[in-house]
């Protein structure tokens, strides 16, 4: 039940206890385990059907606001029997809640949804084409901690040389391509293998608003030194103290708009030094605004794509024969859906690990999202159990580009209810979930502290 909705766990749970907390009364105790198990039967294969049919989306939601009224019955239930236990004055009040008549009304409307399921052919399973003894999943083995890049060779030779060449200067270079298609894993590669090179380095995740400002004490930040000061004038003696005659490595990752005064406002706050930019953005004319030298990002491979799945579904294998006879033909199915994008083959391949073969053949029938693959994150919020979506959509409260710690935010979880999990074992599961979105999304848009 681990991957189900965490409201139709605690629906699930009060009817499960129902009976020792009275609940649920005896009468009522055997129909509510029969319809119970009936609707569980099918709830994972409706969540994961919701998204592309409108009448299990509606039959998914009705479930889920039966549950929250089960949950709401069953509080109040508790709060009878502590007002008892109390003696509490109020309690012929409360002893007026209605609450078994919810439940008779609830279990009828439980019973209706029942028997909508055979009309709308859930549980049915699907003929696949499953090679016999094969349906357990394989047992993948450990990641190493670094990015697989794949396809990518003669880019990262390219910027690298073009960064580190004392004959020809390229004051600013851009990376140019859609969203997914691998721009900051090759910046951050580039960064990585180049900036010991110079004597001030510094990565900065730009967005939306190119602040001036911000950027700078981002800057900064990045380079290993804590901003003193708050005043923008005091901020640029702080910049210059660093960069003056010095040769400087700046990454601009993820810009979105250039306005060509702010770019030279940057320019002119960092005063006399041997600068260079490395810039990742989508847009084409970002790159003209910087008079960047630009490197379009191109589409990679099928085969590529399949590898990076292979690699983040099973891990560092010694031995892929097993893999390839088993998953070749569909994983190879998949990776032509992934368009190219090495973002999309890794949400895919960390989502299917440890997925048994129906499972990965159901990837190929997520229709709704294959055609309309315009983000990788949005393709892989539809992939999540609905219990990671929940911790998820929570972090949405905060700002973007905000950083939290994961302590904290697991805390945040277990007080809305989201990780559905023994009360001792919940901020191990946190972390599990933690885990989870880090290496299903971008780094930038799940930005949390260990």
């Amino acid at each position: 039940m681990e991957n189900r909705d965490t409201v139709i766990m605690a629906g699930a749970k009060v009817l499960e206890n129902g009976k020792s907390h009275e609940v649920v009364n005896r009468r009522m105790w055997s129909r509510a385990r029969e319809v119970l198990l009936a609707v569980l039967d099918v709830i994972e294969e409706a969540e994961k059907k919701q998204a592309r049919d409108p009448e299990v989306k509606l039959w998914f939601e009705g479930v889920k606001d039966i549950c929250y009224e089960l949950t709401d019955v069953s509080e109040e239930f508790e709060l009878v029997q502590q007002a008892k236990k109390l003696r509490f004055v109020g309690l012929r009040l409360l002893q007026h809640l209605k609450g078994r008549r919810k439940m008779k009304s609830i279990l009828r409307e439980f019973e209706a949804l029942r028997e909508e399921v055979g009309k709308l052919k859930l549980g049915s399973s699907s003929e696949l084409p499953v090679p016999v003894n094969l349906h357990a999943p394989i047992t993948p083995s450990n990641i190493s901690g670094k990015e697989l890049i794949l396809g990518r060779e003669a880019v990262i030779q390219d910027v690298i040389s073009k960064l580190t060449d004392r004959h020809v200067y390229h004051p600013c270079i851009s990376l140019v391509g859609e969203s997914g298609i691998g721009k900051t894993a090759i910046a951050r590669h580039v960064y990585e293998s180049v900036r010991g090179k110079f004597h001030f380095a510094t990565w900065v995740t730009v967005s939306k608003q190119f602040n001036v400002k911000r950027i700078v004490k981002s800057m900064l930040k990045g380079s290993g030194h804590e901003p003193v000061a708050a005043e923008m004038e005091l901020l640029e003696a702080e910049i210059q103290n660093l960069t003056v005659d010095a040769r400087c490595l700046i990454v601009l990752d993820d810009v979105f708009h250039l306005d060509p005064n702010r770019w030279f406002h940057l320019l002119s706050v960092l005063g006399p030094c041997s600068s260079m930019f490395l810039i990742t953005t989508q847009m084409e004319r970002v790159a003209e605004v910087a008079e960047s030298t630009i490197v379009f990002m191109r589409s990679l491979l099928d085969e590529d794509c399949w590898s990076i799945i292979k690699h983040h579904a099973f891990g560092d294998l010694k031995n892929e024969s097993p893999v390839e006879w088993i998953f070749g033909q569909v994983g190879r199915e998949i990776a032509k859906k992934c368009q190219g994008k090495p973002a999309v083959a890794k949400s895919v391949g960390n989502m299917l690990r440890g997925r048994s073969y129906e499972e990965w053949h159901q990837v190929l029938q997520i229709d709704s999202q294959w055609s309309d693959l315009r983000s990788s994150s949005m393709w892989n919020f539809s992939l999540m159990p609905p219990a990671l979506r929940q911790c998820l959509l929570y972090c949405s409260i905060f700002p973007k580009n905000y950083s939290i710690q994961e302590d904290k935010l697991i805390k945040l979880w277990m007080a809305q209810g989201f990780i559905a999990s023994d009360e001792d074992m919940m901020e191990i599961e946190g972390r599990k979930y933690v885990k989870q979105l880090r290496d299903c999304l971008p780094s930038k848009m799940v930005m949390v502290a260990s």
